[in-house]
Order: C-alpha cells, then sequence, then structure tokens
C-alpha cells in the first residue's frame, strides 16, 4: 500500500576506537542504558529519505510499542552531544536489525549525520522513546501527517490487525514522496500534495480534519508532524466531537527548532 515515508533529519556520528566523550547536561539519564549499536546497511527510499539499519546485540531483547522512537545520541561540537528522536519502522530481533527511516533536511546535527552515514559507523542509541501507539480499543482509526510523521505513522499501520479500519491523510511536497506501506488492515489512503508550499503554511490536513466525515463508532485520531498544523488538526477534531483521549497529537518539528518534539495537548496550547 503506497504511502510516503519520512522523518526527522536525526542520528549520530561514527565513534571510532577512541575514548567516548563524557555526556554534557543535554543527555537525560532517564532515556536508560546507552546501547552500542553499528550501522548495517543505508540506502535511499525517496529523494530526501533514507533508510537506515542498526545492528547489535542489544537488539535481541529490546522492546518497543510501534510508533515510538529510539533516541541516538550524536556529536554537536566540541565536547558537546545532543539527543535525536527517529521513529522505529521495524524490528528484528532473530536478525539483530531495526530499521529508521529518516528525511534529510536543513543544516543541524542530525541532518548532517544522516547526510554522510555510512555502513560501518557506530550509533549510541536508548529508548525506547514516546506515547503515541495504536488503541486497540477503536473502532477505526484515522490518521494526520505530513513527511515528518510518515514514518511513525507507517509503523502504526503495520501493527494493525487485518480487522482494523483506518483512514490516513498523508501531505507531503509530490508523489516522488510516495513510499509502500505492508499494512495488513483496511486502509484507505488519501494524499494532499502541497507543492513547493512551506508544510507549516499548508492548510491542507485542517481542512482534511474539517471535511472528512467521521464514520459510526468509536475512532481514536493520531496527528504527527509540523507543531502548528497539529495544534490545529487536534483543535478541529475535538470542536467535531472526539473525546481527549480520542486524539494522540504530537509535534515533531516547527520552524527555527533544531532537535526536540512538542507534545500538543490540551494544556500546552503555546511553543
Amino acid at each position: 500500500m503506497p504511502l510516503t515515508g519520512t522523518d526527522d533529519p536525526q542520528a549520530q556520528a561514527g565513534a571510532d576506537s577512541k575514548p567516548a566523550v563524557p555526556a554534557p547536561r543535554r543527555i537525560n539519564p532517564k532515556m536508560g542504558a546507552l546501547m552500542d549499536l553499528t550501522v548495517l546497511s543505508v540506502s535511499n527510499l525517496t529523494p530526501r529519505m533514507k533508510r537506515i539499519i542498526l545492528t547489535g546485540e542489544a537488539l535481541a531483547t529490546f522492546e518497543y510499542r510501534p510508533g515510538q522512537e529510539l533516541v541516538l545520541i550524536m556529536p554537536a561540537g566540541q565536547d558537546e552531544k545532543v539527543r535525536r528522536f527517529y521513529s522505529i519502522r521495524r524490528l528484528n530481533r532473530t536478525a539483530r536489525t531495526l530499521e529508521l527511516n529518516v528525511l534529510v533536511h536543513g543544516d543541524a546535527p542530525g541532518a548532517r549525520w544522516a547526510a554522510a552515514v555510512q555502513p560501518g559507523d557506530a550509533v549510541q542509541a536508548a529508548g525506547p522513546h514516546g506515547r503515541i501507539a495504536a488503541d486497540p480499543t477503536a473502532d477505526w482509526h484515522i490518521f494526520f501527517s505530513d513527511e515528518a510523521g510518515l514514518p511513525p505513522m507507517c509503523a502504526i499501520l503495520e501493527s494493525l490487525p487485518p480487522t482494523a479500519r483506518a483512514t490516513v491523510f498523508a501531505e507531503v511536497a509530490g508523489p516522488r514522496d510516495k513510499l509502500q506501506n505492508e499494512a495488513v488492515a483496511e486502509v484507505e489512503v488519501n494524499w494532499r500534495f502541497r507543492g513547493p508550499m512551506p508544510a507549516h503554511e499548508s492548510r491542507l490536513l485542517p481542512e482534511a480534519a474539517a471535511e472528512y466525515p467521521l464514520p459510526a463508532g468509536r475512532c481514536h485520531a493520531y496527528v504527527m508532524g509540523e507543531t502548528s498544523v497539529v495544534r490545529e488538526v487536534r483543535k478541529t477534531l475535538r470542536a467535531r466531537g472526539l473525546e481527549v483521549a480520542q486524539v494522540s497529537s504530537e509535534g515533531l518539528w516547527r520552524p527555527g527548532r533544531v532537535g526536540g518534539h512538542d507534545h500538543v495537548t490540551e494544556a500546552a496550547q503555546t511553543p
């Protein structure tokens, strides 16, 4: 099933035999123990999207929920490291491999790493991280996403059983951003192409949220992408009668911000 894959551009520079630089204050110890992983392969999914396969012994026992992220630790300057969050697309514990789909754009530490990463590079990672996951009680699922949210959206879709029903509104720049999805559920995909317009200026997803005829039964909505657009879509869905617990939303990026997410909830209305 065609779906575009894209994600925040972020990852970690390859480590070598030199002693590790001590983690600075920005690295949160609550992330859990660090895993030493190695880049197994790198390939292009779209002109801007890379598939990065990681491997390591720690993946044999790694646990996560589809939709959660892996936290990669990478250098951002002399004696400084930062975190970048990437949605886990697939995990094979037997093969000890984990797939990330990474959107390459901008000029930040993560984007530079993703553009230059090569097989054999070492990666430090922690996790899983993130709150969004499939709601097993929903009669149907509806997704709103731009390029940045497509990897977690695909992961959640692929976790739904064959009896599940889902509707997708996916906004991307153009047809070249499409990617195959392996969902077994009944999924209706609605593409929205914005062309050269910046994603944070587009109203295609809020318009879809306002106009889509909500089916009968209990639904769960998943909204992921640029923070201001995510807030508008969430507000629209709430105004149409969805309860707080029926809308999972995450601002994955916003103009001018380097790294990090915005947890879009009823109590968080300002950047």
